[in-house]
């Protein structure tokens, strides 16, 4: 079996590269960086990982790894830091989505948040062999579906589908509301040829029951990367990557949904008080058919002024020239066209964003960079307001891989301040890096006694 050969999910003392000891390691200024897990059999693969802290500063990983070219030979896993040690992982999945297109495309492609108890909650592909209900001989539909895992307080982890109608779902970003009830945006390929982009809403909180999707989007061509963010209010907004009306699929552009109040009458798409109306569905600017918009990145929040403030990242390109990193904003009704900034550039050659508010209204963008003329990728840090962005700042000369492009590198601040970041090194090793936000400053440096060590 090539289970045999196939070590997947390794305890973060367990590391391949030479330099990494296990022991927090000075990287990037004031950046401390730690290994959470590695590949120790030659051909063995990480990536793909999302980061999430519970309220009282547990931080949570989820993330996926397989084995060579063997895209079959893949699971899914969890880490936990636990006084300031990752916990060996455990495995959610390990059967391996089915490949739709090309062989490689058996990701799991997980997403995590954590609710109020400080139970994780992690939405994933599946494969998911479904009846055919025309009772035909071939059987069987071969489709991936979109599952949902729940990690009780005994350890206990258990799975639903979200939806089992044809297709191949793909990324997903979720939510928990105050209710403790977890919003799910997905791409949701429901038809032969189409692929929509919808949401649902769980109707218990461990997830065993779900609402019917509501389809955001709705065209031909590839309709990914996913990112949902809740209001001050509770209301859930959505971007993703849309096609350009008229570009005969060429062109990209993000697309941008928000829920407003519910109204009586109201019946199709409402989550809770807030429901996703058809005029509320729009394009951000852009920069003409031909320009392609991808991975963008949805944060809610602003310096005081504009509290509220909507704030859109993503990389994209002008007629093929190499890719960048822009963002987009709105202060005030975010569902007006007219209300958005034109793009604004943060950086060149620079993909895969990640976006997070801290307390005092700054943005903090994670993303990768590529060097032109080593054509190695970096991470790096970026943190401001629109028209006011600081120079960007090394996580890990030496981390990141573009050839995985799902939710990495990922960011995410504790209630106390601490910013974090997850992301791969070459696909060989998964690291965990953090500094402590000043009031009022830039990152904070490493200072003794008064740096801040993530529980």
């Amino acid at each position: 079996m090539f289970l045999t050969f196939f070590s997947c999910c390794v305890a973060f003392s367990q590391v391949l590269a030479a330099s990494s000891t296990g022991e927090p390691f000075a990287s990037g200024m004031s950046w401390i960086s730690e290994p959470i897990t590695a590949a120790v059999v030659p051909g063995d693969s990480v990536g793909i990982a999302g980061i999430a802290a519970s309220a009282d500063g547990e931080l949570q990983v989820v993330f996926e790894s397989w084995h060579g070219s063997d895209w079959g030979q893949r699971r899914l896993c969890w880490s936990a830091r636990v006084n300031n040690q990752w916990q060996p992982p455990e495995v959610i999945a390990e059967e391996a989505p089915f490949a739709h297109g090309f062989a490689s495309r058996t990701n799991y492609l997980p997403a995590i948040a954590v609710d109020a108890d400080g139970n994780p909650h992690v939405s994933f592909r599946a494969p998911y062999s479904r009846p055919q209900e025309d009772g035909t001989a071939l059987g069987t539909w071969r489709i991936n579906s979109l599952e949902h895992a729940f990690r009780d307080s005994n350890g206990t982890w258990t799975r639903h589908r979200v939806d089992d109608v044809f297709g191949d779902e793909g990324s997903s970003s979720l939510e928990i509301t105050a209710s403790g009830q977890v919003l799910v945006a997905f791409r949701w390929r429901h038809k032969r040829f189409d692929d929509d982009v919808a949401v649902v809403q769980s109707m218990d909180a461990a997830g065993e029951l779900w609402s019917e999707p509501c389809p955001l989007v709705s065209e031909r061509e590839n309709q990914e990367h996913v990112s949902l963010a809740l209001a001050a209010d509770g209301a859930p907004r959505i971007v993703c990557t849309a096609t350009v009306p008229g570009s005969g699929g060429h062109g990209k552009r993000i697309g941008f949904a928000a829920a407003t109040p519910a109204a009586e009458g109201d019946s199709a798409c409402v989550f809770g008080s807030f429901v996703f109306r058809e005029e509320n569905r729009l394009l951000l600017p852009g920069f003409g058919v031909e320009s392609h918009m991808d991975n963008a990145a949805l944060a809610i929040g602003g310096p005081d002024g504009a509290p509220a403030r909507t704030l859109v990242v993503f990389n994209g390109n002008v007629l093929s020239q190499r890719p960048a990193l822009y963002c987009s904003y709105a202060d005030a009704d975010p569902e007006d066209p007219a209300s958005w900034s034109a793009p604004q550039l943060l950086d060149e050659d620079a993909v895969h964003p990640s976006i997070v508010i801290d307390a005092e209204g700054k943005a903090w963008v994670v993303y990768q960079k590529r060097n032109a003329g080593s054509g190695r990728w970096s991470v790096l840090v970026i943190s401001g307001q629109p028209g006011e962005w600081s120079v960007p700042q090394y996580i890990d000369p030496s981390g990141g891989d573009q050839r995985v492009e799902w939710e990495e590198p990922a960011i995410v601040v504790d209630s106390t301040g601490v910013l974090h970041v997850v992301y791969n090194v070459d696909r060989l090793e998964i690291r965990h890096a953090w500094t402590q936000v000043e009031s009022g400053g830039g990152p904070g440096r490493r200072t003794e006694p008064g740096w801040t060590t993530p529980r």
